[in-house]
């Protein structure tokens, strides 16, 4: 650790600024990447379609009322699993 401390106070402010914009740049390109896979998993049916088991149950889903929720609107965990006070209840609300 202290190698890297003299290290960097050996360097120019100038090469000071070039580290800090790139680790930024890096931190910034991954926050971007992680939130749009994030995005993608969660929001995005084409996700559920990436599964080759998918394409009868989507197609059908398509033709449904519910064709204009997501997938997780109905598999999402926080609502199809049971409750922790309450096993044999189920948490989906009552207006899905």
């Amino acid at each position: 650790m202290k190698f890297i401390l003299r290290w960097l106070q050996s360097l120019s402010t100038a090469w000071i600024a070039i580290l800090v914009l790139a680790g930024t740049s890096i931190f910034v390109a991954g926050s971007v990447t992680a939130y749009r896979t994030y995005d993608y998993i969660e929001h995005d049916n084409d996700f559920c379609m990436s599964c080759h088991l998918m394409a009868e149950p989507f197609e059908r889903f398509g033709q449904s009322a519910h064709r204009d929720l997501g997938c997780k609107a109905c598999h999402c965990l926080l609502y199809t699993s049971p409750s922790p006070r309450d096993r044999t209840r189920s948490r989906m609300p009552s207006s899905a």
